[in-house]
């Protein structure tokens, strides 16, 4: 038989019946979800810098064993690992030093092993035992445990929901949230959404995955962005003109366009009327605004107003009475003035009926408007 192979045999046989205290065998982080698949570490940590070991790795029922490797930042090239299946469901670690090289370090890993739990796992605390540990220096003598056990935690499933929200057009998106059902998250999961600002009205999905999260038992369901129209004001513009001036041209100001838009994005331009004429009589008239359409926006309106006012009055001399005319009416108008009654007409002007221009109107003026009347004939 080869002497090396024969060296260590007898290095992993001359073992010390004792157990020293500052030797520790674990697996780091063992927690695993139903269903996942996962790669742990067994670490050695030792005052004692050995060569070979071996050991018997027992795992719940569920929790299997898929592939291992030595760690080649301890193991040296020369010491070959090897697992085998044993009868009671565990599995055998053996690694030989045939060359008599030692594990480098005395602490980190050793074995390097993917995990696979069955989608069938339920959630809780588990426990995994590494039994029959022997631990081997090259002078022949090491160590031997009976039984060393760790905790392994089965991951409760989680539900995470990314939470839906609306938001009017033109507006950023708010900051997606979600929420979590049944076990908590170990990392943070991934959310997007392809609407923008410039997204027009409609709903939009918000994805949600894994991101950094490690837990694998986790089902994702998505949210929704729903962009409602924006509100949109137009307001027609507010005029005054004098009775008998035309119409003017009626506008409208907006107030709300998103996006540097204008009315240029409106599928439908609004209409501007008003309920008068430039005969019409003084006063207030509304203008009003309706029927615009755009796609991305709620329009509401705000009615303008018409102020129509009283023409300039010309003085005529002699049209007493305001009526653009000068004729017999205005004698009886000027006699009903001086005998503090109303005119036919409702209005006298001062001016026209002071004839003489002496800043009195008596009956002298109607004497003149007479003479003026007759001449006219």
């Amino acid at each position: 038989m080869n002497r090396r192979i024969i060296l260590a045999i007898v290095y992993l046989l001359a073992l010390v019946s004792h157990v020293q205290a500052e030797d520790k065998v674990t697996i780091n982080d063992f927690s695993i979800s139903a269903g996942e698949s996962k790669t742990v570490s067994i670490e050695l940590e030792s005052d004692v810098v050995y060569a070979g070991f071996q050991f018997d790795l027992y795992l719940p029922d569920g929790i299997t064993i898929e592939e291992y490797s030595a760690d080649k930042e301890r193991i040296p090239e020369s010491t070959p690992l090897t697992m085998t299946k044993q009868e009671d469901g565990s599995y055998r670690f053996l690694a030989a030093a045939m060359d008599l090289e030692e594990i480098k370090g005395t602490s980190g890993s050793i074995i390097i092993v993917k995990i696979n739990a069955d989608s069938e796992l339920k959630s809780g605390s588990l426990t995994g035992y590494i039994r029959k540990l022997k631990l081997s220096k090259t002078d022949g003598t090491g160590a031997t445990y009976a039984e060393l056990y760790f905790p392994i935690t089965v991951i409760e499933p989680s539900t995470v929901t990314a939470k839906s929200y609306e938001r009017y057009y033109g507006d950023d998106n708010p900051d997606f949230a979600f929420d979590v059902e049944g076990g908590a998250l170990d990392g943070t999961p991934e959310i997007t959404c392809e609407a923008s600002a410039t997204s027009p009205v409609g709903t939009y999905d918000i994805a949600i995955k894994r991101g950094t999260e490690t837990n694998f038992n986790v089902t994702y369901v998505k949210g929704t962005l729903t962009i409602k129209k924006a509100p949109l004001t137009v307001t027609a513009k507010s005029y005054t003109i004098k009775q008998g001036d035309a119409l003017p041209a009626f506008e409208v100001s907006y107030e709300g366009f998103k996006n540097n838009e204008t009315e240029e994005v409106l599928t439908k331009k609004p209409t501007i009327s008003a309920l008068a004429t430039k005969e019409s009589e003084p006063g207030d008239y509304d203008v009003t605004v309706s029927g615009a359409e755009a796609q991305n926006y709620d329009i509401t309106y705000v009615n303008g107003k018409l102020t129509i006012t009283a023409p300039e009055h010309v003085t005529i001399p002699g049209d007493a009475n305001c009526d653009e005319k000068v004729n017999a009416l205005d004698i009886v108008d000027i006699a009903n003035n001086m005998m503090g009654m109303p005119t036919s007409t409702g209005n006298f002007d001062e001016d026209a009926a002071d004839l003489n221009n002496d800043n009195v109107v008596n009956s002298a003026d109607i004497v003149l408007l007479v003479k003026k009347l007759l001449g006219a004939q």
